[in-house]
């Protein structure tokens, strides 16, 4: 079968499904025609806001050729409705969905997509997948303290987080319990007094971090999961009011008695580590199994409405900065020379 990706061979590559795909950087094929669009069976992109894909993916949708979007993560709510990143298109993240299916990350989320009207699939991301055997307890009393790449989208919820952050680290300090840092925000280093040094552990893989400690408390991101996998006591920073999809077994906020938390999360209290353990088991998935059904369900699909998301990307197509009015151009410059000696003897030659 004849399939396209959209976007650089590298997005695709950290995603690990559809590894038979060869075509790649189809966005240079921007204005390609009806007729030639019709030679592929299968469209795929990731880059949801990317207006060119979408413009690529309505000309699919209207050649009757069958589109795929696929996610990066696990679908975080304030990434969706509260990213400036992605409100600058004013489109919220996956919020419609265009394309004839959707690979999502969690069982959870595949239920939400498919309930408001989207034929979502769950799979799993090669950059999510664990590369290694599970770690289990290493019995080093240790806390790690890490967040998301993005944990804040404004003033007031970095506010809530660097006070909350401070709390736990007190509260580690009093209980003289050994912590350490996993922490990229150049900010939130600065706020918390965290040096560039052995205490913050920002080189090597996320799962070579984790074989230093055995209870980790973060912002809920997709490192949630991996540290579930690997058995570790796992605490989520709770300094929002958004809906979470992905759980842990404990919670921190500044409402609750932190201590308590703590000692709790070092009993390894069983019943918390099986909710864990049923939180992973959400995630996991056969990517191979779920290619062979996408393709089987791609052949049924049937298109939805789509007029308010076409709108808003061809809206956005013009008004990119990477959008050329070549007339426009080609007019003003014939505009600012046309009374110069050159441009009159161009003319005299073209007479």
């Amino acid at each position: 079968m004849n399939f396209i990706f959209l976007e650089n061979k590298k997005y695709l590559k950290t995603l690990g499904v559809f590894k038979q795909i060869n075509n790649f950087d189809g966005n240079r094929k921007y204005k390609i025609s009806d007729a030639e669009i019709k030679q592929y069976d299968l469209i795929v992109s990731q880059l949801y806001t990317n207006s060119v894909s979408n413009f690529l993916i309505l000309k699919a949708k209207l050649n009757n050729v069958k589109t795929l979007l696929l996610s990066d993560g696990i679908f975080e709510w304030e990434n969706c409705f509260a990213n400036p990143m992605n409100r600058k298109y004013n489109l919220n993240l996956f919020h419609p969905i265009l394309h004839d299916i959707f690979l999502c990350v969690g069982k959870e989320e595949t239920k939400y997509f498919n309930f408001i009207g989207y034929k979502t699939m769950q799979y799993l991301p090669d950059r999510m997948a664990p590369t290694q055997k599970r770690i289990g307890k290493v019995n080093k009393k240790v806390f790690l303290i890490t967040t998301a790449n993005t944990a804040y989208y404004n003033d007031s919820e970095k506010e809530y987080l660097i006070k909350l952050l401070k709390e736990v680290i007190k509260t580690l300090e009093d209980l003289k319990i050994e912590y350490i840092f996993r922490i990229f925000d150049d900010s939130l280093m600065e706020e918390l007094s965290i040096k560039e040094d052995e205490k913050n552990i920002i080189s090597g893989s996320f799962e070579e971090c984790l074989k230093l400690v055995d209870y980790v408390i973060t912002t809920p991101s997709s490192i949630s999961f991996t540290t579930m996998y690997h058995g570790k006591a796992l605490a989520h920073l709770i300094y929002r009011d958004s809906p979470m999809f992905i759980q842990a077994g404990w919670n921190i906020s500044s409402s609750i008695d932190i201590r308590k938390t703590l000692e709790d999360m070092m009993s390894f209290n069983q019943d918390r580590m099986n909710f864990q353990e049923f939180q992973v088991n959400n995630y996991l998935v056969d990517n191979e199994k779920i290619e062979k059904e996408v393709l089987e369900e791609l052949k049924k699909y049937k298109s939805q409405n789509i007029e308010k998301f076409i709108n808003q990307n061809l809206y956005n197509m013009l008004n990119s900065s990477f959008n050329l009015n070549i007339e426009y151009l080609v007019r003003k410059i014939y505009l600012k020379f046309k009374g110069s000696p050159i441009m009159q003897f161009l003319r005299g030659k073209i007479k």
